[in-house]
């Protein structure tokens, strides 16, 4: 078997999808970020004495060294002129003589945050982690890299925000020592780390339920990385000696080998407190392999809607409320919740709907996304006062302009005629060609719009796919409306394949050829 093929077995026995727990390693893959030391290194000379000096303050450990050099900036960053702008930035920020070098630090994160790594390879791995199928992420990581990828998860910074707060354990990220958007949580001095350990036995035990329910992908530590191995004792702790075997297949280490090619998988263990835990590492130069496996994983709802749902299902159970609204609703991968109070769903959508009038209120998304390419001669008025406002309390993205054109509802250059619409259905009708783009795909445009600049040329260099996810980076006159047209009606098995991301951008396609073919007319 191929290592695709090996991995793929592995992890699809699991009946839930994976959690990625994620270290530095990651962050220097993709972000050239430095690593702690380094870190410490360039802060020291900034505070004024040699890093060794601060090294020996420290005696060698690393929270000791930052709060050695915390002090010592403490005093330069209130007086010295060259810190004069961050102070009048951040002085509301500063609450303790450590809170000067966790401003710094973190500026300094944010920074170099931007300046993401974008050579073909990098690149590959960062798109095919995007579409990763995963419940959730786990990182001690303080840079934002992960919010850009995962724009729909929840982010809780910190143990504290962790700890009491009411998790899913899906679609969130947890951000365990803290974030560079919120200085003062970064996990970094010595009080502040014996603090973080203090609570471990808390937060093993807030962590504990993924460990056992789901498999768990290191990435970007090594197999001997103390943060690691104090959480996986603490969580150890929590079991007894027989319940350890649950872990058993669930700990996979993805570990950077630059002379293995292709990806190596075999069977491990790691100690752990006096523990013993069976461990999978892939040992790998390129990390595309595995998050192609994770990228296939088949799940028919995104991680964003299934924490709505969880959400809206421990409300009713907690609150029991009759006063909400109870409203029946198909629900899809770009479904918005936001909007009702309770979500239920007993028996089939199709049962709910035969005790309900079918009009132009059942017509779904699906319905439209195939008549724009395939006219099904429905009532333009119709559909935009009595299908669309039902159908954008859920979704959204529908094909609009069609409609609007047809019902004359627009003129020749895609303006409003009419301020009585619903509303929904008004703030689709200011679409722009650029809302369509997936927002953490945006870094690559220049390069797209460069290298590719056709349409006819994307669908050539690349999968069908990623197609669906460049396509709104080109300039809107550089697809042809015929071309984007064939390749809709020849990959609409495209709403019915591939995970949930990939599905919703060819959604966003369809409403690109929307957008493109009836929202502007030449003036007759």
């Amino acid at each position: 078997m191929s290592f695709n093929e090996d991995f793929s077995a592995h992890i699809s026995k699991f009946p839930t999808a994976p959690f990625l727990f994620v270290g530095s390693g990651l962050s220097r893959r993709y972000l050239d970020l430095e690593d702690w030391e380094s870190l410490l290194r360039k802060f020291a000379s900034v505070a004024g004495k040699p890093y060794k000096y601060y090294r020996s303050s420290g005696n060698n450990d690393y929270p000791s060294i930052a709060t050695a050099i915390a002090k010592d900036l403490h005093e330069l960053w209130w007086t010295a002129p060259s810190f004069k702008n961050s102070r009048d930035e951040f002085k509301a920020e500063s609450i303790n003589n450590e809170s000067a070098l966790k401003i710094e630090i973190s500026q300094h994160i944010k920074k170099e945050s931007e300046k993401c790594i974008t050579t073909p390879e990098i690149q590959a791995e960062i798109d095919l982690l995007r579409k990763a199928v995963i419940d959730g992420i786990i990182t001690t990581n303080w840079d934002v890299f992960l919010e850009k990828i995962f724009t729909d998860f929840e982010v809780y910074i910190g143990q504290e925000e962790l700890l009491f707060s009411p998790t899913q354990s899906i679609g969130e990220i947890y951000k365990i020592h803290g974030c560079c958007t919120k200085p003062n949580s970064l996990v970094l001095t010595k009080d502040v780390r014996d603090l973080f350990d203090s609570r471990n036995p808390y937060l093993a035990s807030k962590l504990l339920t993924i460990f056992v329910e789901h498999p768990v992908v290191f990435v970007g530590y090594s197999l001997s990385d103390p943060n690691i191995l104090d959480i996986l004792k603490s969580i150890a702790s929590c079991l007894t000696t027989k319940n350890i075997s649950q872990l058993t297949d669930r700990l996979i280490f993805l570990q950077w080998d630059a002379g293995q090619t292709p990806p190596i998988m075999e069977k491990s263990t790691i100690v752990a407190g006096g523990f013993n835990l069976p461990v999978v590492s892939i040992r790998t130069s390129d990390y595309s392999p595995v998050f192609k496996v994770l990228s296939d994983l088949k799940r028919r709802f995104p991680a964003r809607l299934l924490r709505q749902l969880k959400e809206h299902v421990y409300t009713l159970v907690k609150d029991n409320d009759p006063k909400h609204k109870l409203y029946v609703q198909d629900i899809d991968a770009d479904t918005d919740l936001s909007d009702i109070d309770l979500v239920l769903g007993v028996g089939a959508i199709a049962k709910m709907e035969m005790v309900t009038t079918i009009g132009y209120t059942g017509i779904k998304r699906l319905d439209l996304l195939e008549d724009v390419m395939n006219d099904k001669k429905f009532d333009p008025k119709k559909i935009v006062e009595e299908t669309l406002p039902s159908l954008f309390k859920s979704n959204r993205y529908s094909p609009v302009f069609k409609y609007l054109r047809a019902g004359g509802y627009i003129d020749h250059k895609g303006k409003l005629l009419s301020t009585k619409l619903d509303k929904k259905v008004i703030q689709a009708a200011k679409a722009q060609f650029e809302d369509f783009a997936p927002p953490e795909y945006c870094f690559s445009k220049q390069s797209i719009v460069d290298k590719i600049k056709t349409f006819k040329k994307l669908v050539k260099e690349f999968s069908r796919e990623d197609v669906a996810f460049y396509a709104p980076l080109l300039k809107p006159e550089n697809i042809s409306i015929p071309d984007l047209l064939d390749f809709l009606k020849s990959n609409m098995d495209l709403l019915d394949k591939g995970n949930s991301v990939s599905r919703t951008q060819f959604m966003k396609l369809i409403c690109i050829y929307d957008w493109l073919a009836y929202k502007a007319q030449p003036k007759k």
